[in-house]
């Protein structure tokens, strides 16, 4: 690495750290004169036992011996503070970036498991020097890119919903099924590192996470550098999936999540911040009877501004990985987590889910374009919202079938395909049910054959 990134076992002289150098040179001088003072009383203890002096309250063994063990202990407790290194050596993003760049011509080492420990120990520097603290969705957006071109694996995408003009003409359309087809899998642990190695399709996997792109169970914010241990015990779809690269879940954590990154941020202007006490407080949009009606009619007229985060993914211990694949982070109303009073948010759900699956199929649009369709893109679609947060299967039906009927067109004019897939083919879930509903049929997972 061309900068070093110090643990704390590194540097004994580390744990005698002090920034402030003047109070470094208080600490200094405070320690030297007790050192002094104790040297002092040896030397009284000397005195009062070879010279006759007065001994007073102290006798002559407790000043030799208390001033032996302190004058030495304050000496060297100074020259430990002189000394002192700080195991926080990385103080900017810029210099967390180059602490972490690339150490060969073919790109950089910074996705082999073992230097999660690296990535974890800059990212606690960087948030020990306040860096985290002037938060702003725009800035989160451009560090995190920053920091993902370590990678050189493509871009971060920002995609947006964007708008259909005339809504209601959709539903009496009729669907391409051909596009679409229902499939079975056994989790995105196993599904997303199976996936780089298929160089046929490009992929991309729609997951569930909150609104300020963080994974946590319970309406809160993991710590900068803990995102892989406060999710360790967390099996929904979301953190198994960006759990499958624990150096790039932490830097989506940290740049996004904890610099104020908000899906929603030009859709809800009076939710207000993800870091805020509010309605979308830690990401979880949780609304109550005092505001629904609000979000509700800033959602219907801003959807399509929501802004989503795309990023491509790929690591040396995925056995046989021959190509990135892309995580599309999205989230859903937490209607579950919500005080409602019994409060009707079906209109919210409707547009969220649209917003979602609008965002998804463009991304998959946009990338095929990219790439001149040399190779068609898989979207693997999931029911973001259906499982605790509690949105009605009828209202994602809709906001995935407004969207597809939308979007269909464009798709297949560039061999964009999607896969909605559910756990174990269960048909009873969210997802089952929107395929259930539009005689979408069953297929094989495109890309297992490749295995």
């Amino acid at each position: 690495m061309s900068n070093s990134i110090t643990s704390c076992t590194e540097s004994f002289f580390s744990k005698f750290y002090i920034e402030n150098p003047t109070t470094k040179k208080i600490g200094e001088i405070i320690t030297v004169a007790i050192g002094v003072i104790a040297m002092l009383a040896v030397v009284g203890g000397l005195g009062i036992h070879y010279g006759g002096l007065q001994p007073g309250a102290l006798k002559p063994l407790q000043l030799f011996v208390g001033g032996g063990i302190v004058g030495p202990l304050a000496i060297f407790f100074a020259y430990c503070i002189g000394k002192g290194e700080s195991i926080y050596s990385v103080k900017t993003f810029d210099e967390f970036r180059e602490a972490l760049g690339g150490t060969n011509d073919t790109g950089n080492v910074i996705d082999d498991p073992e230097d999660l420990d690296y990535v974890q120990d800059g990212l606690k520097d960087l948030e020990h020097h306040k860096a985290f603290t002037h938060k702003n969705h725009e800035t989160a957006k451009a560090e995190f890119s920053k920091t993902m071109d370590l990678f050189k694996w493509g871009d971060v995408d920002y995609p947006c919903s964007g708008e259909i003009e005339d809504l209601e003409s959709l539903e009496n359309q009729e669907l391409n099924t051909s596009l679409f087809h229902f499939s079975a899998t056994n989790g995105v642990q196993g599904d997303i590192p199976r996936s780089s190695k298929d160089t046929k399709n490009i992929h991309v996997y729609q997951v569930a996470s909150q609104y300020n792109a963080a994974e946590a169970p319970n309406p809160g914010t993991p710590p900068i550098g803990e995102a892989m241990d406060s999710s360790k015990n967390d099996k929904t779809q979301g953190p198994l999936a960006q759990r499958t690269n624990p150096a790039v879940f932490e830097l989506v954590t940290a740049f996004l999540t904890h610099l104020g990154f908000n899906m929603l941020e030009h859709v809800l202007p009076s939710a207000g911040k993800t870091y805020q006490k509010g309605p979308i407080q830690h990401g979880y949009l949780c609304p109550d009877s005092t505001n629904i009606e609000l979000l509700t009619e800033e959602f219907k007229a801003n959807y399509s501004k929501a802004e989503y985060v795309c990023y491509p993914s790929q690591s040396s211990c995925w056995n046989g990985a021959e190509q990135p694949v892309y995580l599309l982070l999205q989230a859903a109303p937490a209607i579950g987590y919500a005080n409602l009073g019994g409060a009707n948010t079906d209109e919210l759900q409707k547009y969220a889910a649209l917003a979602n699956y609008l965002a998804l199929f463009r991304q998959g649009v946009a990338l095929a374009e990219e790439q001149e369709k040399e190779q068609p893109v898989v979207l693997h679609a999931t029911a973001v919202g259906g499982g605790v947060f509690g949105n009605s299967q009828d209202n994602l039906l809709w906001g995935f079938k407004m969207a597809a009927l939308a979007m269909q067109e464009e798709m297949a004019q560039v061999n964009v395909h999607v896969q909605l897939e559910s756990y174990q083919g269960k048909r009873d879930e969210a997802i089952g049910h929107i395929a259930q509903e539009l005689k979408i049929p069953n297929g094989d997972r495109i890309g297992d054959s490749q295995q």
